[in-house]
């Protein structure tokens, strides 16, 4: 019947390009959303080429109603993941749908299913494609545009999640400080003692030493986070493209590193903001956003911190202030705003750092998780796997 309900395995062409396309229907109209690069989102859905498919799996579905395609998903496997946790934990990812709780419903079953058939107990997400790509689900702050690589998805999607049976597991926080924010004086006196001290040294992460501290950047990267809830070792080529973004958009004033002992033991690296570029790009890296984001980036208003990391035994000592002081300056003087995130809502020593220095919440992430019985349920007659 052509009013039939159809979860299909995304193989050919034809559907790789639905799914691809199917946000530009769901945020139509619109005026927070920021389309991303179709080239960026082929790239990480390449199961062949991108990184983090080196050491995952993955299965994308498409729902249609007749020719009308109405929702996608993705599952996925971190191999990573669980030879870090030793839990057999799937994820979802790519999530978009309309608003009806069927196909919601038939997109999560679909991804729950090929999860069980490879002996998953767990449906964890949303992730695209992992905890370093877009993670969790904006629950509040919808009146903004997501930062850079951070996700964006309409209201109602927390109500199909729920009544899809998913439960909310991690809180996510985002917070924002504004230029007219002052940061409190105990700040700049924390930074001048540390400065004083010989056993510290901070220095920038120049663009021309990248490749050289790559895997330096990557090992402390792996271990500062490695107790956090949910994270998985970055491998080494998916920090190398990391690296990339930071060579091509970001600012040396905005990364750097702390030594203690000559040890290097924390870092932090802001990028401006190219979200305010990508937004009015529609989804295509044409020569005028190319020119745009390569000349017209000191035009941008916001920036973004996404890693403020510490070895544990360094995490009081000062150090993470000191590197966020050295970094103010050129931060008030070139943007309007910053936004810190994200941070998981037990996280209080961080939270306890970015609100002493006049942060404030601006938005709420949520992962959500459902638990999966030994064996897959039957499929739906009509659904087509």
């Amino acid at each position: 019947m052509a009013d039939q309900l159809h979860i299909h395995v995304v193989e050919s062409a034809r559907d790789r390009a639905a799914f691809i396309d199917l946000p530009w229907r769901i945020y139509a109209g619109s005026p927070c959303w920021v389309p991303p690069l179709r080239r960026i989102i082929r790239r990480q859905l390449d199961f062949r080429t991108d990184p983090f498919w080196q050491h995952a799996e993955g299965c994308l579905f498409i729902a249609r109603r007749g020719t009308d395609v109405l929702g996608r998903i993705c599952a996925q496997i971190d191999h990573a993941y669980i030879a870090q946790w030793h839990e057999p934990v799937g994820s979802f990812g790519f999530f978009e749908c309309v608003d009806e709780v069927a196909v919601a419903r038939a997109l999560v079953h679909a991804a729950a299913a090929w999860l069980q058939q490879r002996g998953m107990r767990v449906l964890r997400g949303p992730m695209s494609p992992s905890c370093h790509g877009e993670w969790g689900l904006l629950v509040e702050g919808f009146e903004r545009p997501p930062a850079l690589l951070m996700p964006y998805n309409p209201p109602y999607y927390r109500a199909l999640l729920c009544a899809c049976g998913l439960c909310p597991v991690k809180t996510a926080l985002a917070y924002e400080k504004t230029q007219d924010s002052q940061s409190p004086p105990a700040l700049e006196r924390i930074a001048t003692r540390l400065l004083r001290n010989p056993r510290v040294r901070i220095e920038c992460l120049r663009k021309a030493g990248l490749k050289r501290n790559a895997e330096a950047v990557r090992a402390l990267y792996n271990v500062t986070w490695s107790a956090q809830w949910g994270f998985a070792p970055l491998s080494a080529a998916e920090m190398n493209e990391f690296l990339d973004a930071v060579r091509f958009f970001g600012r040396e004033e905005l990364a750097w590193l702390a030594f203690y002992d000559d040890q290097l033991v924390g870092m932090c690296i802001t990028l401006p903001d190219i979200n305010e570029i990508l937004h009015d790009a529609n989804g295509r890296l044409g020569l005028r956003t190319l020119w745009r984001l390569l000349f017209q980036q000191r035009r941008l208003t916001s920036c973004r911190t996404m890693l403020l990391g510490f070895l544990p035994q360094f995490r009081r000592t000062g150090l993470p202030a000191l590197l966020y002081h050295v970094s103010e300056a050129y931060i008030r003087a070139h943007f309007q705003r910053i936004e810190f995130s994200w941070i998981l809502e037990e996280n209080l020593p961080m939270q306890m750092l970015i609100g002493a220095i006049g942060a404030t919440v601006s938005k709420r992430y949520q992962l959500f998780e459902l638990q999966l019985p030994a064996s897959p349920p039957p499929s739906p007659a009509d659904e087509h796997h």
